[in-house]
């Protein structure tokens, strides 16, 4: 009888009813209270130097046009505005600081334009003549 008994647990628990497994996935899967805390951002409060900035920004602003900003880590500036038709702006930054940095265009127009960096200094907005934040870009 007892011999029966311990067959029947052991057809009962290899059917899959319970199991205690400390290895199964379902514990591996659980939800836990752990957390991991992300890579913090590139550089958040120190200003950052050319070459941390030296890479390609995209924006889309309000009315769906396209902007793409490639910054060399000399300081050299190409923006690339696709509105109704493609147009190529160069320049070299200057006045790069906490706040932000300024370009001034290589065609001679005379034009500069001002960016302030996002609070996490992994981006930039662009600002119009009035100071207000226009178009954000980012990595």
């Amino acid at each position: 009888m007892a011999g029966a008994l311990f067959l029947a647990v052991i057809i009962f628990a290899s059917n899959g009813c319970t199991t205690f497994d400390s290895n199964s996935t379902e514990s591996k899967d659980a939800p836990t209270n752990a957390f991991s805390i992300s890579a913090p951002p590139v550089y958040h409060v120190e200003t950052p130097t050319l070459a941390q900035l030296a890479k390609t920004y995209r924006s889309q602003d309000k009315t769906f046009h396209n902007s793409m900003i490639e910054i060399f880590s000399d300081g050299e500036f190409v923006w690339n505005s696709f509105t109704t038709t493609a147009q190529t702006f160069r320049g070299q930054i200057y006045d790069l600081d906490a706040d932000g940095f300024a370009v001034k265009l290589s065609d001679g127009s005379g034009d500069s334009f001002h960016f302030e960096f996002t609070p996490d200094k992994r981006g930039f907005w662009s600002l119009d003549e009035n100071g207000n934040l226009v178009e954000e870009y980012l990595p």
